[in-house]
């Protein structure tokens, strides 16, 4: 004959789960409340589902699809982030050009030692003069934004600094050059 089964009381079948932060704490209670349950109650049910075997299957499901179109998608951006490079690299190169055959365009005529006629100062060079109380060589370049490398450039306000010395605009010192007041 079976045994009678003894009567259980509600106190024997606790079970006790201690979230281990509050943020997971808050995190569980979120989720039972978004499942419209209390925190108790949803923690049994998703137990019982995953114990089942039937636990998140189409969440799961749901979330590596999600997963595998991010990085679908991210793979894409990051080419087509690749190729903005390049072409902002080529640009910055063609600009560097552009700008160099300005200065040489509107400054050129300072390589010519024999000129005659009428040609316009850098305003930029001008400016600076003025604005500073003194300049050394090595930063006037660096303020014009001219590579120490580049001789043509260097070579044109090189020159324009020596006009600039020959009608007096400028004094040299030993420190660099200075706007005449």
């Amino acid at each position: 004959m079976p045994r009678p089964v003894k009567p259980t009381h509600a106190l024997d079948r606790v079970v006790k789960v201690y979230a281990e932060s509050m943020e997971q704490y808050q995190r569980w209670k979120r989720a039972a409340k978004a499942k419209n349950t209390c925190l108790s109650r949803y923690a049994r049910e998703v137990l019982d589902s995953f114990i089942s075997g039937d636990w998140g299957s189409k969440e799961a499901l749901e979330l590596e699809k999600q997963i595998l179109e991010l990085q679908n998608s991210n793979a894409l951006l990051l080419a087509e982030n690749a190729k903005l490079k390049a072409i902002c690299n080529r640009l910055e190169q063609n600009l560097g050009s552009l700008e160099e055959q300005l200065r040489e365009i509107k400054y050129g005529s300072y390589l010519d030692k024999e000129f005659s006629g009428k040609r316009e100062l850098n305003s930029e060079l001008i400016k600076l003069f003025k604005d500073k109380k003194r300049l050394r060589e090595e930063d006037i370049f660096t303020l014009l934004h001219i590579d120490p490398n580049n001789i043509k450039d260097n070579e044109i306000i090189l020159n324009q600094i020596n006009i600039l010395l020959d009608y007096g605009l400028i004094i040299r010192h030993r420190g660099g050059y200075e706007w005449r007041k």
